[in-house]
């Protein structure tokens, strides 16, 4: 199997996974894809606040009407600023995706995300990606999935291969608790019991 990475993106966060097989597929679920890295957009999140508490809306112009307070001002500098801290993000994710995509020796690589988001992604990574790997793009905000719910749905499109059941789910289920163990003969310890009751 190749090694799959998948990048789920929004405005506020990108979160970078990668696809691996399970290291017991008898007792887990398996191919997974695990959750490695994750980075906010701390700026457009306090742009968020400010736009929320009001911050200084307040401009004034002169007009036939008379005079008249507008959010025009506010609004134009608002849109151009989350415009350029989406600009810097982008940056940001193509940095550290270049690390990622290195340092997990990645032959493939999903990308989710709405279309804008997937605009700035692709003026940033230009062709330098598509150039050393296979690059897919799904059009489609997913960062409110978790990892196993994105896999089905990346699976449904046919991007990663579908997850494998356990063939013992009981084990799975003991692995998952901590509570796997060498399983014990029917009759062992049988022996000292019986003594103990003679007892």
């Amino acid at each position: 199997m190749k090694n799959v990475a998948v990048l789920s993106v929004d405005h506020t966060k990108a979160r970078f996974y990668l696809l691996t097989p399970a290291e017991r597929p008898k007792e887990q679920w398996s191919p997974i894809l695990h959750p490695l890295d994750e980075i906010i957009n701390v700026h457009w999140l306090e742009q968020e606040k400010e736009s929320l508490t009001g911050g200084n809306r307040h401009s004034y112009h002169a007009g036939m009407c008379g005079n008249a307070n507008t959010n025009h001002g506010f609004d134009d500098h608002l849109s151009s600023h989350r415009v350029e801290i989406d600009k810097r993000f982008s940056r940001e994710i193509t940095n550290r995706l270049r690390n990622f995509l290195t340092e997990n020796h990645a032959e493939k690589l999903i990308i989710a995300a709405e279309s804008k988001v997937l605009g700035r992604l692709r003026e940033q990574m230009g062709e330098e990606f598509k150039a050393k790997m296979s690059v897919e793009e799904v059009n489609t905000n997913l960062c409110n999935l978790k990892p196993v719910p994105l896999h089905e749905h990346l699976a449904k499109l046919e991007l990663l291969p579908p997850r494998l059941a356990p063939l013992n789910p009981q084990q799975e289920s003991f692995a998952r608790a901590g509570q796997w163990r060498r399983r014990r003969d029917p009759g062992e310890g049988k022996e000292q019991s019986e003594l103990g009751s003679q007892h």
